[in-house]
């Protein structure tokens, strides 16, 4: 990555890896997951998130002064079930999302069923400026809603944000948490 500002820190790790997790987080105040893959099979529980999140909390339970672990969920997921998730989205077993999307749900019970400082960001369904494999074209209008109830969604019913904006508000819960054993969702 080539970010400049003194205040970052690149440094190569593995987010399923206990041994490296906690090498590449020690001393840390805030760690922010952000990751999106299937795992083995496409099954859920072997989903990158989901695994990341296991690791995050066999990292730190029981660790004084840890750090806040910030990990980037999946917009479904505020549908809370997976049987609310699957009557409101068309996600056949089969697909590459399926794994993924049912991951991020794991993940959030993972958490939900620890004891570590931990938030959930869930993000939009629609996220502006970031397509798979394209680079992103972030737009930063530095505003954005909370809602840990709903989806937030715009004057035209839009559930929406700029990828930036989604970047400043994992940031922003970062240097001054207020969802700590929460998850939350963010938009326009």
């Amino acid at each position: 990555l080539s970010i400049s500002n003194p205040r970052y820190t690149g440094v190569a790790g593995d987010v399923t890896n206990l041994n490296s997790f906690v090498r590449i987080t020690k001393g840390a105040d805030a760690v922010i997951i952000s990751v999106l893959a299937n795992g083995k099979d496409n099954a859920p529980e072997n989903s990158v998130s989901a695994r990341a999140a296991k690791i995050a909390v066999e990292a730190y339970t029981g660790v004084p002064r840890s750090p806040h672990v910030i990990q980037i969920g999946g917009a479904p997921t505020m549908y809370e079930t997976r049987q609310a998730m699957l009557a409101h989205m068309h996600i056949p077993p089969g697909s590459p999302m399926y794994g993924i999307i049912f991951g991020h749900l794991i993940a959030l019970q993972t958490y939900r069923a620890s004891h570590i400082r931990w938030t959930v960001l869930t993000p939009p369904m629609d996220i502006q400026g970031w397509k798979l494999h394209s680079p992103p074209q972030p737009k930063r209008t530095g505003q954005y809603r909370v809602s840990t109830t709903g989806l937030v969604t715009n004057a035209h019913g839009h559930n929406e944000i700029n990828i930036a904006d989604l970047a400043v508000a994992a940031v922003d819960e970062a240097e001054h948490p207020r969802f700590i054993g929460e998850r939350f969702t963010v938009g326009y």
